[in-house]
């Protein structure tokens, strides 16, 4: 009666163990299983690590505007290079231990609240509007939110990113098959945002942000990628008003 008792004891526990094993490797399944992912294909362990410069929009120099086209002034004030892309998704994947050659991408095309959210800041009266991305550490993207930015620029920080309205109807404007963001960790020099932003003090040196990534894929197969506004290696200039 022992022995079967015993046999009983050791049946059930190893039942058990089985059973934690299984559940263990489902939630594991589970994580981002419905979202959207896409995969690495440039080589950015060869790009280098470069801070940028963040500024608003407002504060580059009307002179400079008017040199280029203004849709072509967003380009340049915002895009970036598909490595430089990959190394900042790259980077936050390592910053939360998160491995596999994919990342995962909150889609922004079907985003019908998204896009009236925009056009209603470009169709009303007041003037450099943003709106801000919450961006939490976590190994997913379907839970970035946005909103209306309350304090313009300013609202700017590690996990939140603003984008000006303009820029963001700039990119509604376009032709284009695919409009992603994604979360990536990028070097940001703080110095120039302590000073536009001095209720929001962050020491002027260079740290590492999680911040926003946008991809998009033009109907001509073009594919950009933009990040937050940054003066530009060529050099546009800006002022502080």
């Amino acid at each position: 009666m022992k022995k079967l008792f015993l046999l009983l004891s050791i049946f059930i526990l190893l039942c058990n163990c089985t059973n934690h094993r299984s559940s263990a490797t489902q939630t594991k399944d589970v994580i981002g299983s419905d979202e959207e992912k896409m995969e690495f294909k440039t080589d950015y362990k060869k790009t280098t690590k470069k801070a940028f410069t963040i500024v608003p929009v407002e504060y580059f120099k009307e002179s400079e505007k008017k040199g280029l086209a203004y849709n072509a002034f967003l380009d340049n004030i915002h895009e970036i290079q598909a490595p430089v892309y990959e190394r900042n998704v790259a980077t936050y994947k390592e910053s939360i231990n998160q491995g596999g050659t994919f990342y995962y991408v909150k889609d922004l095309n079907t985003d019908e609240k998204f896009k009236k959210l925009v056009r209603d800041l470009n169709s009303n009266t007041t003037e450099n509007e943003y709106i801000r991305f919450d961006l939490p550490k976590t190994k997913i993207a379907k839970d970035i939110t946005y909103d209306v930015a309350k304090n313009g620029f300013c609202d700017f920080g590690d996990t939140v990113s603003v984008f000006h309205e303009k820029f963001l109807e700039y990119l509604l404007d376009k032709k284009y098959k695919e409009f992603k963001i994604i979360k990536g960790r990028e070097m940001i020099n703080t110095a120039e945002i302590d000073n536009i932003c001095p209720r929001v003090k962050k020491n002027s040196t260079d740290k590492e942000f999680t911040e926003a990534q946008i991809y998009l894929l033009l109907d001509d197969g073009t594919e950009k990628y933009y990040n937050l506004s940054h003066i530009p290696p060529s050099g546009v200039q800006y002022s502080k008003k």
